[in-house]
């Protein structure tokens, strides 16, 4: 935008430019009030105005004086006695004597010691100095005190608040207190998993393998030569060997798997269809559970879904489809000439999630919501993916009769569970 500064304009022109836009064109920080604008025409019933903003400025300026003016008499309170005593010998005076007001409380009362005690009273001039500069010590004194007692009050509060410091040396702690030292949930996961040819197909071209290890962690693989295309089933096989085999060598060497390691795996894969020269292509589902932790690395499609304990259904697994191309087309697999990376995750289960790792052939048709519903009904996971499968696999359209399936039907399936340790786990 053009410095509008630098244009020699009218008298006229600024005034009617400050009017429609509220800026001053010979002072560009300040702005004005737009006047006359429909605008602000119609919003100025609206918006509180100016004596509203004064009113308000005004009444917290009172506002601020009261407090003000309560806090200097708070503190001049005890130097009355020093300050005021000539106005109290004047307006001395003015007030009836004390000797007249004991005389009519006594007469109401009719007690013996308070006739004494006001009668003492009567006899003292009030009107002294000295009794002044008493009582402003009195008050002070006692203003002083009240002062000290809200300080050690506030400094007990703040230390029984500040966090400790934490001790860096744990040997130095009491050795009782090991028994109040919060120890980590341990998990279980009771897993199975089953796959079958289905009634169209002429071989079953999926694999599926578990691994478990002795922390209790468990890893799930499927893979399913894709398409049904010649070699798929070689594809497959050879695929879900490479995955397990190299993450069965990282446990060996390690102990533990990570994230990381499910891409290297597949990776590993890719270098040995390729090496191999395998015609065919499949996809790759590699889920790790690892305590209450879930990992992935999928190429292709399937499905990758979690089974929560309140009834509700996540999918986790995106096929690599391509936009506009049939559904059973894929972008990302094990297979010749295929680079493009798996899409990985991690997703922090509760217990009694089941997680479901499965191919495309069961994912398609599989009942979701009702599995969900009724996950609680089945105390064991055993032989369940089986069940499962069949009960697919014979699905008929009412009306045709024909299957509903056209592809082979792979599903594992595994539940976390409290507990810990491989002789825990199912």
């Amino acid at each position: 935008m053009k410095d509008l500064s630098r244009y020699q304009s009218s008298t006229a022109f600024k005034a009617r430019y400050s009017d429609r836009t509220g800026f001053d064109l010979d002072d560009p920080d300040r702005r004005v009030p737009v006047r006359g604008h429909d605008l602000a025409i119609t919003l100025t019933p609206q918006l509180p105005g100016r004596k509203g903003k004064a009113e308000q400025l005004l009444h917290d300026r009172l506002r601020s004086g009261k407090k003000d003016r309560a806090r200097a008499l708070t503190w001049l309170t005890p130097l009355g006695g020093l300050i005021g005593w000539p106005e109290q010998l004047q307006a001395h005076d003015h007030h009836p004597p004390l000797s007249i007001v004991s005389g009519t409380m006594t007469d109401q009362v009719g007690t013996t010691w308070i006739n004494d005690l006001l009668g003492f009273l009567g006899q003292i001039d009030f009107s002294q100095p000295l009794f002044g500069v008493a009582l402003g010590g009195a008050l002070l004194m006692t203003q002083t005190v009240a002062i000290l007692q809200r300080r050690a009050f506030m400094n007990s509060v703040a230390a029984q608040i500040e966090t400790r410091q934490p001790d860096f040396f744990p040997e130095t702690l009491p050795s009782d207190t090991n028994s109040a030292i919060e120890t980590r949930p341990t998990f279980a996961w009771e897993s199975d998993a089953s796959t079958r040819q289905g009634q169209i197909r002429e071989e079953n071209q999926d694999a599926v393998l578990v691994l478990r290890f002795t922390d209790g962690s468990l890893v799930m693989i499927v893979c399913d030569g894709a398409g049904g295309l010649v070699g798929g089933r070689d594809a497959s096989q050879t695929a879900i060997a490479a995955i397990g085999t190299d993450l069965q060598r990282c446990w060996d060497e390690t102990g533990n798997l990570s994230p990381e390691d499910l891409t290297r795996a597949i990776a590993a894969a890719r270098e040995e269809v390729e090496g191999r020269r395998l015609p065919g292509v499949t996809t790759a589902l590699v889920v790790l559970l690892q305590g209450d932790r879930m990992s992935y690395a999928t190429l292709g499609d399937g499905g990758v879904a979690v089974v929560w304990p309140d009834g509700m259904v996540g999918q986790v697994q995106v096929p690599h489809h391509t936009a506009g191309m049939p559904s059973n087309i894929i972008n990302a697999y094990i297979g010749q000439g295929c680079v493009v990376p798996p899409r990985i995750g991690t997703l922090q289960l509760e217990l009694g999630a089941i997680v479901m790792v499965m191919s495309d052939g069961a994912s398609d048709l599989f009942p979701f919501e009702d599995f969900a519903l009724n996950h609680d009904r089945y105390p064991s996971l055993l032989g369940l993916a089986d069940i499962l499968l069949m009960t697919l696999e014979e699905a008929r359209d009412p009306d045709s009769g024909g299957y509903l399936h056209s592809d082979n039907l792979t599903l594992a399936l595994a539940r976390l569970e409290a507990g810990g340790g491989d002789d825990q786990a199912r």
